[in-house]
């Protein structure tokens, strides 16, 4: 069953039970502009099995999260993607990217505390997927450069790894990684994303 949509995310009730489920059921898609993911999909871990993506969002995979990955392999990960980009925690909540402006429109993640101005925008392009194992595909970042998590039900969240990506060179690092779910005591913000924000009109 399609979750309804209604209104924005901003726009969600303090959050209890109540108020989380206005939020993970929110609002029309926010338009992005950027290239696809979907090959890191098909290529992550060279996997010989790739996890469908699933048509809508499952039962518990919405919520909040406390992001973790670690060690990384190499060790000679750059501090800018193994500190720097990584949030500290992010909210998965179900609001659509524009299927008009991405090759392969996912789910947007939300912000849940001040972060580190990487980590921000890791949440502020990225998106996040269903699979249908139960798992998430978990982009942080945007076309271009980031972090993706392939990840699969674990008790009190998600576990998987964690890839680095960039669309120029082949340098990369892995590591092990983990949602832990924990409680909305702050309401998830959706940001908008730079392209997203249009100027003022200008008076006639």
């Amino acid at each position: 069953m399609s979750p309804k949509r209604r209104g924005r995310a901003e726009q969600a009730a303090p959050l209890g039970g109540a108020g989380l489920a206005r939020l993970v059921l929110a609002a029309p898609a926010m338009s992005t502009i950027g290239r696809s993911t979907l090959p890191l999909a098909a290529v992550f871990l060279g996997c010989t099995h790739v996890p469908r993506r699933a048509a809508e969002p499952m039962s518990g995979q919405a919520g909040c999260y406390e992001v973790r990955a670690g060690p990384w392999s190499p060790a000679d990960v750059p501090v800018a993607i193994s500190l720097e980009r990584l949030p500290s925690r992010v909210a998965l909540v179900v609001d659509r990217e524009s299927g008009d402006d991405v090759v392969d429109p996912g789910w947007r993640l939300a912000a849940l505390e001040s972060e580190r101005d990487r980590a921000m925008r890791s949440i502020q392009d990225g998106a996040w997927w269903p699979l249908e194992n139960g798992g998430l595909d978990v982009r942080l970042g945007d076309g271009f450069s980031g972090i993706f998590l392939r990840l699969r039900p674990s008790v009190g969240g998600f576990v998987g790894e964690a890839r680095t990506y960039q669309d120029v060179g082949d340098a990369s690092w892995h590591a092990p990684a983990e949602l832990k779910r924990r409680a909305c005591d702050v309401e998830p913000k959706v940001i908008d994303r730079y392209r997203d924000r249009r100027p003022p009109p200008s008076p006639p």
